[in-house]
């Protein structure tokens, strides 16, 4: 016999079965609830509605291009993508940072922050020549801070060079190994050249793109810097570092291979 006390069943014969099946039913319901809306389905709806950060979208067309090439240059070429796209990010954010705060006048950093205690005594406090002096002191202190906050600016600034610089390096680093790829690919066509006569010819045809996507200034004495700072890595004779412009030379391998 059953019989229903505050909403639930119970079964004096059978009560073990009714109760199980209560709960298989309940179970069913939130599995059902659960089936209908999988966790990995909310998560992906939720990332689809964002776009992807800068450096993923670059990583992403970075390693199209790559999966277009021979098999047995992916690796390197997929890992000079991230190094020069991971170092890129990291200045840009550097940099973006140092503008933000150099143009927020209401901005002080921590490391500036400092508080004045003028320690007066109970019946100075309640002066009105007290509460005048307060206000002078808050206009000093804040005169202070933002003199402070002008030598820190200076300190930011020369980390933000730091990482400009290690983002040309990496830049001219991956050069080589872009470029060790390519005389392995394409041997016949670079039999007589050297990978360094290569970077040296890409880095005068193309300096000026170079120096857009590093942030330096395009000019004839940064690109000279640009071929100085290669050769430097690799231990490079600077006098020595220049060869017969690449596109001409790959103009008379086709002649002769023509002839």
């Amino acid at each position: 016999m059953s019989t229903t006390t505050n909403g639930s069943a119970t079964d004096d014969s059978n009560g073990s079965s009714s109760n199980k099946r209560s709960r298989n039913d309940d179970g069913g319901l939130a599995r059902r609830r659960i089936g209908d809306h999988p966790p990995q389905e909310v998560s992906i709806k939720r990332k689809s509605k964002r776009n992807p950060a800068p450096y993923d979208s670059g990583i992403a067309t970075a390693e199209t291009y790559v999966a277009s090439l021979h098999t047995g240059t992916h690796n390197v070429l997929s890992e000079c993508a991230r190094i020069v796209l991971g170092a890129y990010a990291t200045y840009y954010r550097a940099f973006t940072k140092f503008e933000r705060e150099k143009n927020n006048k209401t901005f002080i950093p921590n490391a500036c922050r400092f508080k004045l205690e003028l320690q007066p005594m109970a019946a100075v406090a309640k002066s009105d020549g007290f509460k005048s002096l307060m206000r002078e002191s808050a206009e000093v202190v804040e005169q202070c801070q933002l003199a402070l906050k002008t030598e820190w600016l200076k300190t930011q600034w020369l980390n933000v060079i730091e990482h400009r610089n290690v983002l040309t390096i990496n830049l001219l680093k991956s050069l080589y190994g872009v470029t060790s790829m390519l005389c392995a690919q394409e041997h016949s066509l670079f039999a007589t050249w050297t990978e360094h006569h290569i970077v040296a010819e890409f880095i005068n045809e193309h300096h000026v793109k170079m120096m857009m996507f590093c942030d330096i200034v395009v000019n004839e004495e940064n690109k000279t810097t640009l071929q100085k700072r290669y050769c430097e890595l690799h231990n490079l004779d600077v006098s020595q570092h220049h060869s017969t412009p690449l596109h001409r030379h790959r103009r008379r391998l086709q002649q002769t291979k023509m002839v």
